[in-house]
C-alpha cells in the first residue's frame, strides 16, 4: 500500500514548494529501487572481498614477498574503505534522491556532499521535451536544461506527464514524443 504524499515529504519540501509557488504536491518519485540494491550489493562486495583479503594475507604466513605483501594488504584496504564508503555515503545519498510533481511543476531535490541540489521546473517555462540515451531533456526558458534521469521509477510515464502538462502546442508535444517516432520510416512510392 502506497503512503500518502504527505508523509513521504517533509517539511523543508513543504517550505520549498510554497517559496517556489509550485501548489500542493500530487505524486513523488523515487530511484528505482534495483538502482539501490545494485549500490547495497556492490558495497557488501567490496567489503567483503576487502575483509576475505585482509584475512587471507594476515593468516598466511608464507611472504614470498614483501612487495608483493604490501600490495596486497594496499588493495584490500581499499576495497575495504571503497565498500564502507559505498554503504555509508552513497547509498544514503541516493536514496533520498527525489521527484515531487505538483499542481505548477514539479521539483528534484539531491542531496550532495554539503549542500541540498534542488532544481523547479515550471510547467509554463516548459519549451521543449526530448529523448536522450539515458533520460529525457526539458529545455525551460530562462533556465538551464533539466535532466530527467532513467533512474527514477516510471521515468517515461513521467516524461509523457511532463509533455501533457506543458504550455507546449499538441502538434509541438507530439513532435517531441520519441526520436524513432520523429522520424518516421519513409512511405513506399506505388509501382507503375
Amino acid at each position: 500500500m502506497a503512503q500518502p504524499i504527505e508523509n513521504q515529504l517533509t517539511d523543508e519540501d513543504f517550505q520549498i514548494l510554497n517559496i517556489n509557488r509550485l501548489g500542493t504536491p500530487t505524486a513523488v518519485y523515487k530511484v528505482k529501487s534495483i538502482c539501490t540494491y545494485i549500490l547495497r550489493l556492490g558495497g557488501f562486495f567490496l567489503l567483503g572481498v576487502g575483509l576475505t583479503m585482509i584475512a587471507l594475507g594476515l593468516y598466511e604466513n608464507k611472504v614470498h614477498s614483501y612487495d608483493f605483501y604490501v600490495m596486497y594488504i594496499g588493495v584490500s584496504i581499499v576495497s575495504l574503505l571503497v565498500g564502507i564508503y559505498t554503504l555509508r555515503v552513497e547509498l544514503p545519498r541516493v536514496q533520498t534522491y527525489r521527484i515531487i510533481v505538483c499542481e505548477h511543476g514539479l521539483l528534484e531535490t539531491k542531496e550532495q556532499p554539503r549542500m541540498r541540489k534542488i532544481d523547479v521546473v515550471y510547467w509554463r517555462d516548459i519549451l521543449t521535451v526530448r529523448r536522450l540515451y539515458n533520460g529525457y531533456s526539458i529545455t525551460q526558458r530562462g533556465h538551464d536544461a533539466f535532466t530527467l534521469t532513467t533512474l527514477y521509477e516510471h521515468a517515461k510515464e513521467l516524461a509523457a506527464y511532463i509533455k501533457l502538462r506543458s504550455s507546449l502546442p499538441v502538434h509541438v508535444q507530439q513532435a517531441f514524443v520519441a526520436p524513432e517516432e520523429m522520424y518516421p520510416p519513409p512511405k513506399e512510392m506505388p509501382s507503375e
